[in-house]
Parts: C-alpha cells; structure tokens; sequence
C-alpha cells in the first residue's frame, strides 16, 4: 500500500508559520535540523526543500499547533487537541 505524500510546503507559508509562532530562521532551522542558511535559501526560493525537509518543516510547526488548511493558507495556532478548524 503506498503512502499518501504530503502535501507541499511554500516558502510564503514558512515564512508566515514562523511570523505566527514568533521563530528566526535560526529557531526553525534548529528544530528540523538544518542550517539557518538552507531555511533562507528555501524561503528566497533559491532551492526546493526535498520531500523529506519539507516534512520536517511542517511537523516542527504542527508541534508548535500551526495549522494549514488543504487549499495552503496559514491558519494560526490551535491548542492541542483543538480540531474544531
């Protein structure tokens, strides 16, 4: 059975998750274990983050309870075990 891919994470969206949780660059690279540069060269858009970086991202914000909704869109931070959005 193959696996759902996750859906994609823009450089618009990290730099907006981050805004909204208060992070650098420096914060979000630490969390997922990447070079502050390599998050800046992602969010100038100068490299695509591999499937995998993009994963990490994205579950470094959902820890911090950063929610995208299916069409993108940074939605804010929810309480953990706040699905109601």
């Amino acid at each position: 059975m193959l696996s759902k891919p996750s859906p994609s994470i823009s450089p618009a969206q990290i730099r907006a998750a981050r805004g909204l949780v208060g992070w650098t660059q420096a914060e979000l690279a630490r969390r997922v274990g990447l070079r502050r540069l390599a998050i800046q060269r992602i969010e100038l858009e100068i490299t695509k983050p591999r499937a995998g970086t993009a994963d990490r991202i994205r579950h470094a914000f959902a820890e911090a309870g950063v929610v995208f909704d299916r069409g993108g869109a940074v939605l804010g931070a929810m309480a953990p075990g706040d699905e109601s959005r």
